[in-house]
């Protein structure tokens, strides 16, 4: 009877079926066709459970939709939560290694200064303080290396990676016994090819240190935006 209008008469199986209907019968008024007899055919399959369920379907379709929104607003707050505290470490850490540079020039600064009493105050004597002096010299200019090796190797052995820590400090132990004899015997800087060579040892462990310590792949990576000094986060360190 509805060939005319283009409307087949299917089993509505789905809680649309009753939209479905009342939009058939906005299409069907300008013909000429008993409109209540329509409802009654269009929705005649309908059975009434599924009538009654629209309600709960549309109630399970809202409570669906806005657990989906509860998850997705519960993973952003969780990215933005490990974001946030992703960089406070990296502050953490950048104000670290600013407090061990600072204090390995001021360290070494102060005891260049006061080097020749200090050097008498821990036992030198007239015979070998200029040794202890050539060393103690030589040796001054390593201090931010050896600091660094010494600070920062912490950092690394607090990502479980102990085994790279344990490698940096095997790497400048290991160079400098190979370069001790090299520098005191064979270019017989005697005392200050010691300091010299351990220098150069400290020197390359550090740089090791740093060279995983800003690697991309590391877990918390050191950059250099992150070593501003911040008052906050160095009075919290320092105390």
């Amino acid at each position: 009877a509805f060939a005319p209008l283009g409307i087949g008469i299917v089993p509505y199986d789905l809680p649309s079926s009753v939209s479905l209907a009342e939009a058939t019968l906005e299409k069907v008024k300008d013909y000429d066709v008993d409109v209540e007899e329509t409802r009654k055919v269009l929705i005649e399959d309908v059975t009434m459970d599924q009538l009654l369920s629209l309600e709960e379907e549309e109630r399970r379709r809202l409570v669906e939709i806005k657990e989906r929104e509860m998850k997705e607003k519960a993973e952003k707050e969780k990215v933005e939560r490990e974001k946030a505290e992703r960089e406070k470490a990296e502050k953490v850490f950048g104000n670290g290694t600013f407090l061990i540079v600072f204090f390995s020039l001021i360290l070494t600064i102060i005891v260049f200064i006061f080097k020749e009493k200090l050097l008498y105050l821990i036992g030198a004597s007239e015979n070998t303080f200029k040794y202890a002096n050539d060393y103690l010299t030589i040796y001054l200019m390593g201090t931010l290396f050896v600091q660094i090796t010494m600070g920062l190797n912490n950092f690394i052995v607090c990502q479980g990676k102990s085994k790279i820590a344990m490698l940096s400090t095997m790497i400048g132990a290991v160079l400098n016994i190979a370069l001790d004899p090299l520098f005191i015997f064979v270019f017989k800087l005697n005392v200050k090819g010691a300091a010299i060579a351990t220098v150069i040892s400290q020197a390359v462990s550090a740089i090791f240190i740093l060279a995983v310590l800003f690697n991309k792949k590391t877990s918390l990576r050191l950059k250099f935006n992150m070593m501003a000094p911040d008052i906050r986060i160095i009075g919290s360190i320092m105390s």
